[in-house]
């Protein structure tokens, strides 16, 4: 709740911000490259270069909007940030299909933690390729296991009751097999 709470303050702090030129947190040029910035939910402050976030939805929309201050990302760490803005750079441009798919097996063999993390990083920001490359992968961490593990692993609770959960035990037992 803290953090929820200092991550809206950070927010609003920026939203002010704009009225103030001197102590303002915005995208801004520097040369010819135009840089966004980004707060994760950690509080980290990040600019990344505009062509390499031109992947996400989220920042074409900001974009078209002619928003110019900060992108909060509320369930996003720097950490988590920093592998989507790894991925974003290496698939901007032309680039050989054997060598994106050599570097994306690399990227993506990572702890199941940390696949979830992407996924949720990727959905918010709506980067198609990268949404769908955690998600193989999740498919392939998930699968074959029982039902129990997999909602542990999705950190999902079970809809059904004791006696929902026996009868589906009873007519579907291969789900439940270890």
């Amino acid at each position: 709740m803290v953090l929820e709470e200092s991550f809206n303050k950070l927010i609003l702090e920026s939203s002010n911000a704009t009225q103030e030129e001197d102590s303002e947190i915005k995208d801004e040029e520097i040369g010819e490259k135009k840089f966004l910035t980004f707060i994760t939910s950690d509080g980290e402050i990040m600019k990344v270069e505009e062509e390499f976030m031109l992947q996400s939805e989220l920042i074409k929309f900001k974009l078209e909007d002619v928003c110019d201050n900060v992108t909060p990302l509320p369930n996003v760490t720097a950490n988590i940030f920093t592998m989507v803005i790894d991925y974003c750079k290496h698939h901007v441009g032309d680039k050989e299909a054997e060598e994106l798919n050599k570097w994306d097996d690399e990227f993506i063999d990572v702890d199941q933690k940390i696949v979830f993390d992407i996924i949720m990083a990727a959905n918010y920001l709506f980067i198609k390729g990268l949404l769908d490359l955690a998600c193989a992968k999740a498919a392939k961490i998930i699968s074959g296991k029982p039902v129990p593990v997999i909602r542990e692993l999705l950190r999902m609770e079970s809809g059904f009751t004791e006696e929902e959960e026996e009868e589906n035990r009873k007519m579907n037992p291969w789900a439940y097999e270890d």
